[in-house]
């Protein structure tokens, strides 16, 4: 199967890293990275799925990325599997959230990622007592993720459909670093510039994609002016990691020329 590619180069262009997912293309993740890699600074590797062995990535997998991003000016960030629970009531389901975690970074290590993406799952119906005792298990999680050395910091906990406020304990007591999804925050209602100004000095990469009519991670263009300002002032501020979390080529193509036409009128602006 022939895959379109994009018509421009986007490598070294930004003060930031862009990146973009290992789902562009209805492909494995070898083929989207050997797509992508003349394009982009970065990858997202997306390991959402943890279900069985033959979701989670292997010895082989890892060892054909290590050796695209040596043939190139590559890096690759992590998303951790997001069907995991580490602050499940259930001791062994959370013991294997944490063992699945250990696994994935033990074993992509040698692709020296920018940093592992990890949601924080709360129940959003919860009561103040069910916020604190999840709370309280995930700490527990954390306490066990972190045994072995690991550098906090490359732990990044992404917001997700709730208050953030309710990861902010956790976040603080074990010095994490924090993934600003500005999809999710306009999907609440909320401002991602007030979330950026909190946590500016943990924030490692930004999420962006665009919203509409309840949906997310559609393309940029989906904004409004307002939210496209929004985010214009951030990326003036950033120098991390930038994914444009979409899933789909036409998505990505959209998103990477509205991008483009949007920050030149903002380096104009001075």
């Amino acid at each position: 199967m022939q895959f379109a590619s994009l018509p421009q180069s986007y490598k070294g262009r930004y003060p930031f890293t862009l990146a973009a997912p290992s789902f562009i293309y209805p492909a494995d993740y070898v083929t989207n990275v050997k797509l992508l890699v003349p394009y982009l600074d970065e990858i997202e590797l997306l390991f959402f799925d943890s279900a069985s062995a033959a979701d989670l990535p292997d010895e082989v997998l890892v060892q054909e990325l290590a050796a695209l991003a040596n043939d190139s000016d590559l890096s690759y960030n992590i998303h951790l599997p997001t069907d995991i629970d580490p602050g499940a009531q259930d001791a062994v389901i959370r013991q294997k959230a944490t063992d699945t975690i250990k696994y994935i970074i033990a074993l992509t290590e040698v692709l020296e990622p920018s940093t592992y993406t990890l949601h924080l799952p709360f129940n959003t119906a919860a009561d103040t007592y069910g916020v604190r005792s999840r709370r309280k298990r995930l700490c527990n999680s954390m306490v066990r993720l972190l045994s072995d050395g690991l550098n906090s910091r490359k732990i990044t906990i992404e917001n997700l459909h709730y208050p953030f406020i309710w990861a902010d304990e956790i976040i603080t007591e074990f010095d994490l670093s924090v993934c600003l999804d500005c999809g999710h925050l306009f999907l609440m209602g909320a401002n991602p510039e007030s979330t950026f100004d909190q946590y500016a000095d943990r924030i490692t990469t930004l999420h962006l994609h665009g919203v509409a009519n309840g949906q997310d991670h559609l393309s940029l263009d989906r904004l409004t002016d307002s939210q496209v300002a929004g985010l214009m002032r951030i990326l003036k501020r950033f120098n991390g990691v930038v994914s444009v979390e979409v899933f789909s080529f036409p998505h990505l193509k959209t998103s990477l020329d509205f991008l483009a036409a949007r920050f030149e009128v903002l380096l104009h602006k001075g």
